[in-house]
């Protein structure tokens, strides 16, 4: 006979964890669908501003990609604390080079913010997002 799981204070922790990642990558594609949106109507306003999605979607996972590695040892460095602080600050800067219209500016805000704010499920993050801890 099945029984049910006793709800601890670490499984309602892995609970919450679950539900903040599903709220966290919804956020996130959620911005990704809305950029080529967003690109395309800074452009008919302003045709010197060229943005291309797939360029910008593969600048994206390139530079995670590279720097994922780092993420752990990062945030041991600085704590997670000021990591999250330091990948929230870069959320706020990268919708605010938006306001520039500048191709090279929206570009580099892109780099920057999946460098310091892209997590992934593996309890692993960028070099600057706060690790989510299972024992708050």
């Amino acid at each position: 006979m099945m029984g049910f799981i006793k709800l601890t204070s670490q499984v309602l922790n892995t609970i919450q964890l679950g539900l903040s990642f599903f709220v966290l990558f919804g956020a996130d594609f959620t911005i990704t669908g809305l950029q080529k949106l967003i690109n395309v109507s800074i452009e008919q306003d302003n045709p010197d501003y060229n943005v291309d999605g797939y360029v910008s979607m593969g600048l994206i996972y390139l530079f995670f990609g590279i720097f994922l590695i780092s993420g752990p040892s990062v945030i041991s460095f600085v704590g997670p604390r000021v990591a999250m602080v330091i990948g929230s600050s870069m959320m706020t800067v990268f919708f605010f080079l938006f306001y520039f219209e500048n191709t090279w500016l929206t570009y580099f805000g892109e780099i920057t913010l999946y460098l310091t704010l892209k997590p992934t499920p593996s309890h692993f993050t960028s070099p600057f997002f706060g690790q989510y801890s299972l024992r708050l």
